[in-house]
């Protein structure tokens, strides 16, 4: 599980939940969740873990690293979702820079 991959490297690194939290811009708890697939991850969060971690995001993803056999893999991977979370997150930007470009045009307008 992606989960228990990012614990281990964390922990690898000797870095608390806490610390990983505040990186990523999480409660302590919210992190926790994610540790423990309570909670679905979303791109922007495994790219900013992998950065923290300073690993790349395919060893958050990569089974091989566990005992897990490729079925497994593949199930986990199509339960994450990736194209409904890329183009989620592709959505929030872009409404997000909508935005700052009206705040922009908004204060600059006298």
């Amino acid at each position: 599980m992606i989960g228990d991959r990012l614990k281990k490297f964390r922990k690898d690194l000797g870095f608390s939940q806490e610390r990983m939290a505040d990186q990523m811009y999480l409660s302590q708890s919210q992190y926790s969740r994610l540790e423990n697939r309570s909670d679905g991850f979303t791109i922007n969060q495994l790219i900013r873990a992998a950065k923290i971690l300073k690993i790349e995001v395919s060893q958050l993803l990569n089974a091989s690293m566990t005992s897990t056999n490729n079925n497994q893999f593949e199930n986990e991977w199509a339960n994450f979702n990736l194209k409904d979370n890329l183009l989620k997150e592709l959505e929030d930007i872009k409404a997000r820079e909508k935005e700052i470009l009206r705040l922009l045009f908004t204060q600059h307008s006298y």
